[in-house]
């Protein structure tokens, strides 16, 4: 209802900082994906913009993934 973009993020290893088996310093990763522009969701529901930002979240923790490998 806001008109406002959608910034999708990605956390990585935030559940770290909550595990107290774990002692030591917790490094974790916030990503900030390129938002979604209102007009480009604005005929969509709200189902197809839960989908459209998961899946670009999958599509960056894939990449993320993929240069681990190399």
């Amino acid at each position: 209802k806001s008109r406002t973009p959608i910034v999708p993020v990605v956390l990585v290893d935030t559940y770290k900082a909550f595990d107290i088996s774990y002692l030591g310093p917790v490094r974790t990763q916030v990503h900030y994906l390129e938002p979604i522009p209102y007009e480009e969701y604005k005929d969509m529901k709200t189902t197809e913009i839960a989908a459209e930002v998961q899946r670009r979240v999958a599509e960056k923790i894939a990449l993320m993934l993929d240069s681990q490998k190399e």
